[in-house]
Parts: structure tokens; sequence; C-alpha cells
């Protein structure tokens, strides 16, 4: 029971971290166990994990246009 509660802590404190992030954590800590089984005892995710990504990709991206389109004004500085 000790394995589980962990996974399931590991994945609720780390709502980003996958499978095998976990999986790799668990190893490091001298854990063995298989991704499968991680995968078993994760909790189930409601809505999609990609959503919290998605802001900062735009922001990235709009940052990037701006600097594109400004990149003449920087090297003159």
């Amino acid at each position: 029971m000790e394995v589980i509660d962990l996974i399931r802590q590991i994945a609720n404190e780390n709502p980003l971290w996958g499978v095998p992030r976990i999986h790799g954590e668990l190893i490091k800590l001298g854990i063995n166990v298989s991704q499968s089984t991680v995968q078993r005892y994760m909790p189930k995710r409601n809505g999609r994990s990609t959503g919290q990504r998605w802001p900062k990709s735009v922001q990235a991206y709009f940052y990037y246009l701006f600097y594109l389109e400004y990149w003449d004004l920087f090297q003159a500085a």
C-alpha cells in the first residue's frame, strides 16, 4: 500500500507529470516498479492535462513575433 500511496501523492502534487516521469522518480528513490504499475495506480484526470501549457505557448509565440518585427531596433541599440 505504501507504493500505491506514494504514486498517488506524487501524481497529485505534480499534475503535469506523466507515467514515465513518475516511474523515473520512483526508480531514483530505489523503488523498482514497472510503468504499467504506475499507470494502474495513477489517479484519473478530469479534463485535458495540456490546457495549462496552452497560454504559455501562445505567449511565447507572440514574444517571438514581436522580436522578429523589431529585430532592426534591437540591433541598432
